[in-house]
């Protein structure tokens, strides 16, 4: 320094630090011993704390996206198969219309969120939301879509060959003590599955609406 000849002054680069000529000090602590640069330090970290705090906060607000994430990963074909067994339709429409809302949401999720509580900006990427999470629940609601319309169709095929082969019985009408002893043998238990069949075709039309 010329107005100061036994100091040292460092500055350039982000960097101001001085010390006594006569001292002998590593590099670094020409910087840590600077009281300006640890209060120019200290007053940054200061405000970067502020913009992590704010992505916290974030992060925070949007934890159903974890559980959105979570419901991903644990789903199984297994799952599509139970509940089209069960034959629940008010389960199976409120599965579905939660998938619908969670495309909805992920979809239109910001791409990029940026930190404004400090003049030192943190940006964070948020496009894994609408490009990879809700790609996985679009993929979730068409494989179970297509799973209950295949479900539907193949056992409502095999309830029609069931009434035709019946019809077919039933449409022979008996000749003989021996003949009208199986009709009757056949007719029983049409008659008692009536009600549950009644049942699976209500069930097979609210699947297909």
């Amino acid at each position: 320094s010329k107005n100061e000849p036994n100091n040292l002054s460092i500055k350039g680069h982000g960097f101001f630090g001085s010390t006594n000529r006569h001292e002998v000090l590593p590099f670094e602590f020409i910087f840590t011993k600077d009281t300006k640069y640890k209060a120019d330090i200290k007053n940054i970290l200061s405000q970067f704390r502020l913009s992590f705090d704010e992505l916290d906060t974030y992060c925070e607000s949007n934890e159903w996206l974890c559980e959105i994430n979570r419901f991903c990963l644990q789903w199984t074909p297994n799952q599509m198969k139970q509940m089209s067994e069960d034959k629940q339709v008010f389960l199976i429409e409120e599965q579905l219309n939660l998938l619908r809302g969670w495309i909805d949401k992920t979809r239109t999720f910001e791409l990029t969120y940026s930190t404004t509580n400090s003049p030192y900006i943190i940006q964070m990427d948020c496009s894994v939301i609408s490009q990879g999470l809700c790609n996985k629940v679009e993929r979730i609601y068409t494989d179970f879509g297509k799973y209950l319309y295949r479900y539907a169709c193949s056992n409502a095929q095999i309830l029609i060959n069931k009434f035709q082969t019946a019809l077919e019985v039933f449409d022979q009408r008996p000749s003989a003590i021996e003949e009208f002893a199986k009709y009757a043998s056949y007719l029983a238990p049409h008659k008692t599955e009536l009600s549950s069949n009644q049942q699976t075709i209500e069930y097979f039309t609210s699947l297909f609406d």
